[in-house]
């Protein structure tokens, strides 16, 4: 997980979670780290004093980063929730289509996402839990909710 600290010794100018030579220099190809790349809240202040969410999100992915951005986080209604990832998820496809992101780029972050949802989604879930989990996934208002989104995306 990056942070928003700059790290002057690494890159003097983007705070680590910008950060083409922390994100890909140190992280992906020095330390040949080919997961999931998280970071702290696009919102925060060292962030949205100098970017919109989106423009970070855009800024955030092309040194080889996974996404991810308060946008994605769950707002105060889940019906909310859709609308804060359009201006995200619009600003991302145009920065692919424009070239701004690599598309090979775009391709390797899903491959990681999905790479790491079949890790940890394929987990073992532990004796009795199954019945608990039920309750918290894929009840009536979580299926409510992905209806929703899928209208949007």
């Amino acid at each position: 997980m990056t942070a928003h600290i700059l790290v002057p010794s690494l890159d003097e100018e983007k705070p680590a979670t910008l950060s083409p030579a922390i994100v890909r220099g140190l992280l992906r190809e020095e330390l040949d780290f080919n997961g999931v790349i998280l970071s702290d809240d696009l919102e925060m202040k060292a962030i949205a004093d100098a970017y919109t969410v989106p423009d970070a999100a855009v800024r955030r992915s092309r040194p080889a980063a996974t996404v991810c951005s308060s946008a994605a986080r769950t707002s105060p209604t889940a019906r909310e929730t859709p609308r804060r990832r359009w201006p995200v998820l619009e600003a991302l496809v145009h920065a692919v289509e424009d070239g701004r992101i690599p598309f090979k780029r775009a391709e390797d972050a899903l491959a990681r996402n999905r790479s790491a949802k079949e890790r940890f989604l394929a987990a073992p879930v532990a004796p009795g839990r199954h019945a608990a989990l039920r309750e918290l996934l894929g009840n009536d208002e979580h299926r409510r909710i992905a209806d929703e989104m899928s209208r949007y995306l």
